[in-house]
């Protein structure tokens, strides 16, 4: 099967936090284990900030807000129709 406009996302970096925060909830020490350490805290700030304002996650930060402050990461759960279903 091939989805037509599925939730893949374009950009393997989101792709990935998408995938394991659909696990279950995630701290950003989580997400940056997830690359190892070797995404730059800038770079996935900013894939961060693209996903929630998508809609894709939700951010909850406690503290100062700072990158280093805790932070929860979950999966938004929209309700929407299949995707458009192209071949078989």
């Amino acid at each position: 099967m091939v989805y037509l406009f599925g939730e893949t996302e374009l950009d393997p970096i989101a792709q990935k936090i998408i995938e394991a925060v659909a696990a279950g909830p995630k701290t950003q020490n989580d997400i940056m284990d997830l690359f190892q350490r070797n995404v730059p805290a800038r770079r996935l700030a900013a894939v961060l900030e693209d996903l929630q304002e998508r809609g894709r996650i939700t951010l909850t930060k406690e503290g100062t807000g700072a990158w280093a402050s805790p932070l929860s990461l979950e999966a938004q759960r929209e309700k929407r129709d299949k995707p458009e279903m192209v071949g078989g």
